[in-house]
């Protein structure tokens, strides 16, 4: 799996604001906000996006959820079956991941 999904929600295009998501692909998912801390997907995307406390949750058609922080940064991935890895940056900026257990896992970046 990818891990390098981030969010920016204030992305310009042609004069509008839209929530911008590049997912695991590199590919860009828009949003526009409805008010009530919701967001619905722009150009035929069928996803949505909520705020919860300054954070963002991402609603997948697979029943997948992915959290972010108000910087835009992953921070959990959340499966169907409730399954979640939380995931936390080093001084580095290394992601270290955590899937509810007493493991960790950093993943570095060797590109």
């Amino acid at each position: 799996h990818n891990y390098n999904l981030t969010l920016d929600p204030s992305y310009s295009y042609e004069g509008k604001t839209y929530l911008k998501i590049t997912d695991e692909t590199g590919r860009g998912v828009y949003f526009h906000h409805i008010g009530d801390d919701k967001y619905v997907g722009a150009f035929k995307e069928k996803t949505t996006v909520a705020t919860d406390g300054g954070s963002y949750i991402w609603n997948r058609l697979n029943d997948r959820r992915y959290g972010f922080t108000s910087e835009g940064k992953l921070s959990w991935i959340e499966d169907a079956a409730g399954n979640q890895i939380q995931i936390a940056y080093n001084t580095e900026g290394h992601m270290e991941l955590s899937p509810g257990d007493s493991r960790q896992v950093t993943l570095l970046d060797l590109l």
